[in-house]
């Protein structure tokens, strides 16, 4: 399905669904909430498959994202799994902070319907990846997960956090994504917070960052997709790229083509710009992205302010929201991440 012939006021491409808290503090979200027990008021499987079917209410092709904490924490993951599948979801699930996960634990993941498993990696050898993640033993688990995923014929996707303390190592970690089989790279930049121990790079670095992506999309076996930097369009376009396709999300960003669901049911623009809504105890996920005045405001981009607003590129990239709603308190505000200066801005 073409994303571009996607109604994105009316339906979401992509749904992430937080299963759990519990789990280790997965350093891509930059919050500090992972917990050892679950919630009191956690989805039950009932809810849970509630919320299954209401998604399925948006159409055909929706890409919901199982993520936590750890997923795998619940012990109804794989009947979740299988009964999305069951009814024309496309279910994915990352396990970035998961740890190794066994070859038994991957081929029930497989026979359930899953469609893609993502693994966290940091860095191209075990000294880079270990010490940004705090854990010893984590690169090897990463690999020894992808391994046995590709015997399994499980398709794989790696999420790696782009950051002051992770960018240099970008080059090697893709030489060594080249080696895996993998099927997608997220790179997530980093969204500032109080409890997050990694840093954002500078605007001319993202910048840099993105034109060495475009040039090592085109070149590598895999898709490249960057979360919470959608410039990564806009320079694309400026080297000559018509940017359509998956791989892009043309033209979607928080609350506009991507919703997200917490792990006690509260509705927010994305996993990222975490302002509740509504929760879906109370109301349809559906009327709610559809009808709830901060998506419709989010997906106007006359709603755009600062360098963001007068931006000639706003309407395929619109800049990240949660960096926005992050820094100022404004999900409207300029995304400071990107350097480009709109022409005639800063006369005015």
């Amino acid at each position: 399905m073409n994303p571009r012939s996607i109604a994105t006021d009316e339906r979401p491409l992509v749904v992430t669904w937080e299963c759990t808290r519990v789990g280790e503090l997965g350093i891509a979200n930059c919050r500090g909430d992972a917990a050892d027990e679950p919630h009191p008021e956690e989805l039950t499987t009932e809810e849970a498959t509630q919320l299954l079917e209401r998604l399925r209410e948006f159409g055909e092709g929706l890409l919901v994202v199982f993520s936590g904490g750890n997923p795998l924490e619940r012990d109804d993951i794989f009947e979740l799994i299988e009964y999305g599948s069951e009814i024309g979801l496309t279910v994915a699930l990352d396990a970035s902070t998961s740890g190794r996960l066994s070859r038994d634990c991957l081929e029930r993941l497989s026979d359930a319907g899953l469609y893609r498993l993502a693994v966290g990696l940091e860095g191209a050898t075990a000294e880079v990846h270990d010490e940004i993640r705090g854990s010893k033993g984590s690169f090897e688990a990463a690999l020894g997960t992808l391994e046995a995923a590709r015997e399994v014929g499980l398709p794989t996707g790696i999420n790696t956090v782009v950051s002051r303390e992770t960018f240099e190592d970008l080059p090697a970690i893709r030489d060594r994504i080249e080696e895996l089989g993998i099927v997608l790279w997220n790179l997530f930049f980093v969204i500032p917070a109080d409890d997050c121990r990694l840093e954002s790079v500078d605007p001319s670095a993202a910048d840099a960052i993105m034109r060495w992506l475009h040039e090592a999309s085109n070149v590598s076996s895999f898709d490249v997709r960057t979360i919470e930097a959608p410039q990564y369009r806009r320079v694309a376009i400026q080297r000559g790229e018509v940017v359509t396709g998956v791989r892009d999300q043309f033209g979607t960003y928080a609350g506009d083509g991507i919703v997200h669901v917490d792990h006690v049911g509260n509705v927010q623009p994305s996993e990222f710009l975490r302002k509740p809504v509504d929760n879906v105890r109370e109301r349809s996920i559906v009327e709610t992205y559809r009808e709830a005045p901060l998506f419709r405001k989010l997906r106007d981009r006359s709603n755009l302010e600062g360098r963001c607003g007068a931006c000639p590129y706003r309407d395929i990239c619109g800049g990240s929201r949660a960096r926005g709603y992050a820094e100022t308190g404004n999900p409207f505000a300029t995304d400071k991440l990107c350097p480009f200066e709109p022409p005639g801005f800063g006369e005015s």
